[in-house]
């Protein structure tokens, strides 16, 4: 019955997304509309560089955290020493990860 009423919501929310769009008022498209703006200020024609040490950090990170929650709720396991074992794993898997 939540699996009907799921679906039927659904088609509701789509059907009402489609129809707005079709109805919408479209502007018109000109060169300053399409073109970049912040703040008032144009921006400049070149781009900075995209750092990626943030981005393989938080990847890292929870890639390595969802493996350590799976050791951690393996079953059998009943040992305090064992979750240490698998957080300083994760730890020292993570600060190898982000020395390369």
């Amino acid at each position: 019955m939540i699996i009907i009423g799921l679906i039927v919501a659904t088609v509701i929310a789509l059907a009402i997304y489609i129809i707005a769009g079709k109805f919408s008022v479209k502007g018109k498209k000109s060169e300053d509309k399409l073109s970049p703006y912040a703040c008032g200020e144009k921006y400049p024609p070149y781009t900075k560089p995209l750092r990626i040490n943030l981005y393989r950090f938080a990847v890292a990170f929870t890639v390595l955290d969802v493996i350590t929650i799976m050791l951690m709720l393996y079953p059998g396991v009943e040992s305090y020493l064992y979750l240490v074992l698998c957080v300083i794993i994760s730890l020292v898997s993570l600060l190898v990860i982000l020395g390369e």
